[in-house]
């Protein structure tokens, strides 16, 4: 998958310990090459969106757009109400200056948006558990000429959510775009309801829900304040599916599908979009270790498409929710599974 410059290519080896089983969504594997779009390019690029007319200085105040002619109020009938566009260019995609603050940024899915989102001139605060892969990611993008920032961030702990706030406020003194992009769960403690641990629920929602929840609370002003913005949550289709064990994790994600949809409902009104990716098993490096070659047959056996999926199929999406190019779509989860759940069992695919 080849755009404007950007090349996959193989990942050199990871060091450092494995991430664990559960956060198969949010760990990476083949990365793509890197190279800072200049502001001409991406000035050049065409999207899918059609401009209405010209906007005036008063669309970022929640102005009319001017027609081409007026009636005796001075406005067209044919006028368009536009509010401002956040986190992005009036002609749709994305801006040079817009500000994602991005949870588990720095492998898996996390790291091939964040390449993603800032070769698209996103200025990107990379958020994640790991400090060391946070900040090496930070310095490859920094030495590339990327506007990057990178901090620690503890999705178990609510003082870490304020901090990280407060840090990319300090920092860039916006947020256009918070992507929750956290997750997990403990194997040997989520099974089946017959057999999980009770006494781990509260964590496990805390990581899954809790934290994406009072993020977007914590947020939520600043994008008021700035006239708008946008949500993207990473879900899984263990919130849509169900399985023999990982009971609290689908519970939980299930939750942040239905979470994206109250914020979505509540908040559009003060132009902020919300909007979930749900994606079905992706080729990131947990999954390569810790699901061998049967388990991952048994998944494509049973997907619409001749192959799995790798991260830069989930980043495509999450950067499309977070540009202006999805402006008139909010509530909604995208389903990024290679068709993995659209079929009945009786249908021979392979």
């Amino acid at each position: 998958m080849a755009r404007d410059g950007w090349t996959p290519r193989r990942p050199k080896s990871s060091s450092g310990t494995n991430t664990p089983w559960a956060t198969v969504h949010t760990v990476g594997g083949p990365m793509p090459s890197f190279r800072v779009r200049t502001a001409s390019a991406r000035a050049s690029r065409t999207t899918g969106f059609r401009r209405i007319g010209a906007c005036n200085a008063n669309v970022a105040e929640g102005g009319v757009v001017a027609g081409s002619s007026e009636s005796d109020s001075g406005v067209s009938s044919t006028d368009v109400t536009r509010t401002s566009l956040s986190a992005g260019g009036s002609d749709g995609g994305m801006s040079d200056n817009w500000v994602p603050l991005f949870t588990g940024a720095a492998g898996g899915i996390g790291e091939a948006t964040t390449r993603r989102i800032v070769s698209e001139g996103g200025k990107v605060v990379i958020a994640d558990h790991s400090e060391k892969k946070a900040e090496q990611l930070a310095n490859e993008l920094t030495h590339a000429g990327a506007d990057v920032r990178h901090v620690y961030f503890s999705a178990t702990e609510l003082q870490s959510c304020k901090e990280l706030i407060d840090f990319s406020m300090n920092e860039y003194q916006r947020i256009d775009v918070l992507i929750n992009n956290v997750g997990g769960t403990d194997p040997k403690r989520d099974l089946s309801i017959e057999k999980l641990d009770i006494n781990y629920f509260d964590e496990a929602f805390h990581l899954n829900l809790c934290c994406t929840m009072y993020l977007s609370q914590q947020v939520i002003p600043i994008m008021t304040a700035n006239g708008g913005g946008n949500i993207v949550n990473v879900a899984s289709i263990s919130g849509l599916t169900a399985d023999a064990n990982g009971t609290l994790y689908g519970a939980s994600k299930a939750g942040v599908i239905n979470l994206t949809k109250y914020i979505a409902t509540q908040m559009g009104k003060k132009n902020i979009r919300c909007n979930a990716v749900a994606p079905g098993l992706v080729l990131t490096p947990a999954a390569l270790d810790n699901l061998n070659e049967d388990v991952r047959n048994i998944f494509l056996g049973q997907c619409a498409t001749p192959y799995l999926g790798e991260p830069e199929d989930v980043a495509a999406t999450i950067a499309f929710l977070a540009s202006n190019d999805a402006r008139y779509i909010t509530g909604q989860t995208i389903v990024v599974d290679g068709g993995l759940t659209v079929h009945n069992p009786t249908v021979a695919l392979s």
